[in-house]
């Protein structure tokens, strides 16, 4: 998708972030003191242990911020059957027990695929808005969520480092009706 939109040597290309890197983010804890590592681990399994597996899909391409200098390109996630807001509920439970708390109404659930870097000309900015008109093509319709990953973001030179903490099962999905 990245190739189509702004495909090498365009002149319009930001800096896309790579598929490895690819994630939603549910939760920023932010700098978090060593000690709380083991317990949050703890309790963040727990938590992912209550809820099924569920199924994504895919929307359309937007930008942060809505209004303004975009800066940030990304597709919207979908959640079909509500299992992505019922795993993110359990997840702000476990973790108000640590004093970390959500602004819930920023909560917007998607995948970031590039950045317009601090430097970003205009119109590479203006294209942003642009290609938010296309369909996103290249994305499965729907996957299915399994398991959660709790990592560390690590700041790198040009993009950051993730470093997985903890792998967080869900349940297995409820068998369907027939």
């Amino acid at each position: 998708m990245q190739q189509q939109l702004a495909p090498p040597n365009s002149g319009n290309s930001l800096a896309w972030v790579p598929l490895a890197k690819f994630h939603l983010t549910l939760f920023y804890l932010g700098t978090t003191p060593v000690s709380l590592l083991v317990p949050l681990k703890a309790a963040l399994t727990e938590a992912a242990g209550t809820c099924p597996a569920f199924p994504l899909g895919f929307g359309k391409l937007d930008c942060f911020p809505a209004t303004g200098t975009p800066r940030v390109l990304f597709v919207e996630v979908l959640d079909p059957i509500g299992g992505l807001q019922q795993f993110y509920t359990q997840l702000c439970k476990a973790l108000a027990q640590f004093d970390f708390h959500p602004d819930h109404d920023l909560f917007r659930p998607h995948v970031t695929i590039g950045r317009a870097g601090r430097r970003a000309t205009t119109p590479r900015q203006r294209i942003m808005r642009e290609w938010t008109a296309h369909a996103p093509e290249g994305l499965p319709e729907s996957l299915m969520v399994e398991e959660a990953v709790f990592f560390r973001s690590l700041p790198e030179r040009g993009a950051p480092v993730y470093q997985v903490l903890e792998r967080l099962p869900l349940a297995d999905p409820a068998p369907a009706i027939e």
